[in-house]
């Protein structure tokens, strides 16, 4: 199966639909609760929860998720049998498989159903109507940010260590269209880094990334000197990074990460090692932009 650790749980949606063709006398026959098997839609109603419940055993890539809610809705017209399944669930992927499968499974049982006294039954038009969530319902280009990654480590820009994180940052970035600014690299310096802070909110800069120096060594400042230069924190942004971590190493609760806004400017304070900063972004990009859209002026959506 794809690897889907590196999503965040979030409230996703999804409805399928499909129809049987049958004929009007069938249909009748429906409506006057005449069928040699008994009761069509509860039987077929039962047959899709099972289905849709059971989708990850059926399909072998599809991931199990917890199946919340599920609702089988069945309209009749002079010849035609019309099934919809909506579905939701709250977990790191969608479950467009689970509604079609229900889908699927109650027409395969109302086709079962209704084949002794229809030899012409047709199952057509299977296909997802509508999903919200995931990375469908999201903004995922954003060319008007500006964006600097700025990398505090001693040993980095002494040369003793090759720089990680801040390139694997800069590349996550990409994904998102950004204006991504040439990489800086400075030791662990208050006098630097709070440089660096004050240069970005002069120039403009939309989105300034820190690197290193959120743990709790003797070196590690980062924090203590952007933290008094916020005029807002974002708490929730912080939480939400310590929690994707810490879902994923015990040790992110070690993190000291940081989010908040200066000027104009949006700033984040990331763990220095390659694995917490990509899982930190992971926690909240693209949402986190819309902080920008608020700044501007865009408002609430």
């Amino acid at each position: 199966m794809i690897d889907i650790t590196h999503k965040y749980r979030q409230l996703r949606s999804a409805t399928a639909g499909g129809k049987i063709i049958t004929s009007a006398e069938v249909i009748r026959r429906i409506q006057d609760h005449n069928l040699p098997k008994g009761n069509l839609f509860e039987v077929a109603r039962t047959a899709a929860l099972l289905g849709a419940k059971n989708t990850d055993r059926l399909l072998p890539h599809c991931h199990p998720i917890p199946l919340e809610f599920l609702e089988i809705d069945f309209t009749m017209t002079d010849n035609e049998i019309h099934i919809s399944a909506t579905g939701k669930t709250i977990a790191r992927t969608g479950l467009e498989m689970e509604v079609l499968t229900a889908v699927s499974i109650a027409a395969l049982s109302i086709y079962d159903m209704l084949k002794p006294i229809d030899k012409n039954l047709a199952i057509t038009d299977l296909r997802l109507t509508n999903k919200t969530g995931g990375k469908s319902s999201v903004k995922k280009s954003f060319p008007e940010v500006i964006s600097r990654v700025i990398v505090v480590s001693d040993s980095t820009s002494s040369g003793k260590r090759e720089d990680l994180s801040g390139a694997a940052i800069s590349k996550k970035l990409q994904d998102f269209d950004l204006q991504i600014q040439p990489l800086r690299i400075i030791p662990d310096s208050a006098e630097q880094i709070d440089r660096e802070l004050e240069s970005a909110v002069n120039e403009n800069i939309d989105f300034l990334v820190f690197t290193g120096g959120t743990g709790v060594g003797s070196r590690d400042i980062t924090t203590e000197i952007i933290e008094p230069r916020l005029q807002k924190r974002l708490p929730g942004v912080e939480e939400a990074m310590r929690s994707f971590g810490q879902e994923r190493n015990a040790k992110a609760m070690l993190s000291r990460s940081l989010a908040g806004i200066s000027g104009q400017t949006l700033v984040l304070c990331l763990p220095g090692s390659l694995k917490g900063s990509i899982e930190s972004l992971d926690a909240v990009l693209p949402h986190i932009f819309h902080a920008l859209e608020i700044i501007n002026g865009q408002g609430h959506t």
